[in-house]
Parts: structure tokens; sequence; C-alpha cells
């Protein structure tokens, strides 16, 4: 990664990232269960960086205290506040792709003062271009402070398409951070949205950290690359620190998506719910895998997981994969999940009432999402994924 010298920010900035590009160096592809990257050869994309970043706030964030803009900016204007949160939570040691990450990403921070409710949501699209081979490293740091509280939409498109000898090789590479600090009193709602081109793999870390009483709602549409693996970890530090990870995913086609959820409960009467649904067709495959981490200390917690799974072709398979590790008594901890295929009779019903079969597939896919989407606080982000998931039934149709 020899580019890293060309790369924007301080000196320090580079030294981290030159720091990050040895544990890189060091570090062995990961080794997954029900996913497989052995085959991943990394020098492939070896260029500089591809990719756009785009940072909106509300009108009158900046007048309120707000500090946010480009990592390598604020890392010039607001040197200790960088350094307070850039890899603090997703740190290079963390993996080798959170290491290619912190050697070469291109992000944003965001930093909401105490007592700060921003009035509208923060926008940030990052975009991959089309030409190939390509990486991108995206890497979203939000602080907030005591009381604050803000919503983030962040959409991820764009990318080359697949290779031309093989349908599904990798022609470019993302790997995508994203690190929230939510101070006492705190609430984040957080919407992303990943729509990455098939000819992406795509590696995904999130990661948040909450104080008492905080509060955090993960909203994620998985949509996008030819494989995909996202890991999110709430971690429910203070008493009463409360999480909501909900996840609505739609492979199509020969995508591979491997989606992780993690709550983990350290403080007393913290609460922790995950909700996931998918839907899958072609020959697709996904993977999603709960896990409630209920350590010492955090009495009178709630940790519950539900996962629902809809097949509309014969050729796909998922796994639903629950797991509980309780280090405490006097608490609550559960988990469900379901497979199916589309009924037949609601398919029957539906024709008869005039509907084409995929008009009547069309309506009952956005039944099915309906109960997360309708969650997502903000409307153009409901809009955007529901024109996201029409436009996979429409591939559908066209086969």
């Amino acid at each position: 990664m020899r580019h890293i010298d060309t790369l924007p920010g301080p000196g320090w900035l580079t030294d981290l990232r030159r720091a990050a590009a040895r544990i890189d160096a060091r570090t062995a592809l990961p080794r997954w269960d029900r996913t497989d990257v052995s085959g991943l050869d990394l020098s492939r994309f070896a260029l500089p960086a591809g990719g756009t970043v785009e940072l909106t706030l509300p009108p009158e964030a900046r007048e309120r205290g707000v500090v946010a803009g480009t990592i390598a900016d604020l890392a010039r204007d607001e040197p200790e506040l960088v350094q307070q949160h850039l890899g603090r939570l997703v740190p290079a040691q963390a993996g080798k792709f959170e290491a290619r990450n912190a050697a070469a990403h291109h992000g944003c921070l965001v930093y909401v003062p105490d007592g700060i409710a921003l009035s509208g949501p923060v926008h940030i699209v990052y975009r991959l271009g089309t030409g190939a081979p390509a990486q991108f490293h995206p890497r979203t740091v939000l602080a907030l402070g005591r009381m604050a509280e803000a919503d983030v939409f962040q959409r991820e498109d764009g990318g080359p398409p697949p290779g031309e000898t093989d349908a599904g090789a990798a022609t470019a590479l993302v790997t995508s951070v994203v690190e929230a600090g939510i101070a006492d009193g705190a609430r984040l709602r957080f919407v992303e949205l990943q729509n990455w081109s098939l000819g992406v793999r795509n590696f995904t870390a999130r990661r948040c950290e909450l104080g008492r009483d905080a509060r955090v709602q993960w909203l994620l549409g998985e949509l996008g690359g030819g494989l995909s693996r996202s890991a999110t970890t709430s971690v429910l530090r203070g008493v009463g620190a409360e999480a909501l990870s909900q996840v609505v995913f739609f492979p199509s086609g020969t995508q591979h998506m491997d989606l992780l959820a993690t709550l983990e409960h350290h403080g007393a009467r913290t609460n922790g719910l995950m909700l996931a649904r998918g839907v899958l067709i072609g020959h697709s495959r996904a993977i999603y895998r709960g896990t409630s981490d209920i350590k010492h200390g955090a009495k009178d917690s709630n940790s519950q997981q539900k996962e629902n799974t809809l097949h509309l072709s014969a050729g796909v398979r998922s796994d639903a994969i629950p797991a509980l590790y309780i280090d405490e008594n006097e608490l609550q901890a559960g988990h469900a999940a379901t497979t199916g295929k589309v009924d037949q009779e609601q398919l029957f019903y539906l024709e008869s009432r005039g509907l084409t079969r995929r008009e009547a597939e069309r309506l009952i896919v956005h039944g099915f999402f309906a109960p997360l989407v309708e969650r997502i606080p903000l409307p153009p982000a409901r809009e955007e994924l529901t024109a996201l998931v029409d436009r996979k039934i429409d591939e559908r149709s066209a086969v």
C-alpha cells in the first residue's frame, strides 16, 4: 500500500496509517465458517483507493457547535478530537480488513456536543467508481456528547461489475468501518443502505459503545455486493442502556451475504433487541448470526433475537445461527428464527384478484419487510429502501 503517503492529512495521521499498514501486512486473511475468503488475492487491489465521500449537515448544526468534516481535514484542524475518537472502537488490530481500512480510509467524523439535538438528519454518501480493479475504505466516526441526539443516514453504492471471465470474480474491494461513541443519555439512530455492485467484495465492521441510559437504533439495508460480510456490535456499557438492531437483507443471483449482529451487555438493566428479515432469490445464500453476550454484572438485563427469512426460489440457502453467552442470573434472553417459502394460497388469492404472479410476489415481499421498514424514522430512507427492493424484484422478473 505504497500510496499511503499520497493520502491527505498531517504527518501524525500518516504515521498511524503506516502503522496500520504494517499490521495489515502481517495479518492473515480471516478463516470463517460458511464464508470462504481464502482465495481473495488482495494484491490485485494495490492501486490508489477510489471513491467519493459526501457529507451534508442540518443547516443549524455548525452554529450549535457540531464539528464535522473529512477525517483528513479535521486531523489538521481539530487534531485532539480526531485522536480521541478515531480507531477507539475499531482499531487496526481488530482484523485484516479493519487494518486495511485504518491504513487507507477515506471518511468523515461527526461530533455532536452535550445536550444538542439535531433538527434533521446527517447525510453521508460513499460512492465507488466503475473502474477496476479498485479499492475503497469508507470510515464513519460518530461521537455524541451527554444527552445529545442525532439521526444519520448513510448510503453506499457504485462499483464495477463482476469480471468478464468469471461472473463471480471480484473487481473491487471495499472495507467499511462505522464507530460510534454514545455518551450518557444520548440517542443515535443510524440508517445505512448498502448497495455496492456485484463486482465488490465488501467487509464491514460497525461498533458502538453506549453510556448510562444511552440509546442506539441500527436500521440496516443489506442489498449489494457479490460477497458481503458485515458485523454490527453494540456494547451496552452503562446502566440502563438500550440497543435495537434491525436488518433487512435481499440477496439475489449468486450473491453471498454473511451478517452478524452482537449485543454485549455489561451494565445492569440493559436492554437489547435484534430483528432481521431477509428475502432470497436466484441461487443466493445468506447467513445471519445473532449473538447475545451477557457479562457478569449485567443483572436485570434483557436480550432478544428474532430472524425471519423468505425463500422465493428453490436454489437459495439461508442459515440462522443464534448464540447466547450468559455469565449472570436474574435476566431474560431468548432467540427465534423462521424460514419458509411463499404461501401458495396467498399467491392464488392475489392472482384471483387480477394480479400477475410477479405483482403478487412484489406485494408479499413488501408486506414481509413492512414491520422493519415502517420503523425507519426517515421518510427518504424508507422510500429509497422500498425502491431498492422493487429493483431486486424487477431483476427477478427479467430473468
